[in-house]
């Protein structure tokens, strides 16, 4: 018998507000959507990373472990433009002269520990 274990998420919420340079972000434009969306990694810290590149950041302060006192609940922070991508510096200028519309948008994840064992099957 082989046994292994993975760090792994199978599922992203995705929480989104309108976020007013000025103003800050305006709960009444909030959305939330649930996606699947597996990852895997051998170390929290791998999976973590994993989780970063898919919403775009490289910055660690963007990131909360352990988030509202859940264990294994990792929320990531980011602004996105109205595609969904990652605002350019002319947009965020723009932005921030309320002259271009921004969404700030956190992104949840449950990390589960996941120990598999292969079983030995005999059909006699």
């Amino acid at each position: 018998m082989t046994t292994t274990t993975k760090y792994e998420v199978d599922h992203v919420i995705k929480f989104a507000e309108v976020d007013d340079y000025e103003k800050g972000c305006d709960p009444a434009t909030a959305t939330e959507q649930s996606y699947k969306m597996d990852f895997s990694a051998d170390t929290p810290k791998e999976l973590i990373h994993q989780l970063m590149k898919h919403v775009g950041t490289n910055d660690i302060e963007d990131v909360q472990i352990n988030s509202c006192d859940e264990d294994g609940r990792i929320d990531i922070g980011a602004m996105e433009d109205g595609t969904g991508g990652t605002p350019t510096e002319s947009q965020t200028e723009k932005w921030k002269k309320g002259e271009y519309k921004l969404w700030y948008i956190v992104y949840t994840f449950y990390i589960e520990k996941v120990t598999r064992e292969t079983v030995a099957i005999s059909i006699a």
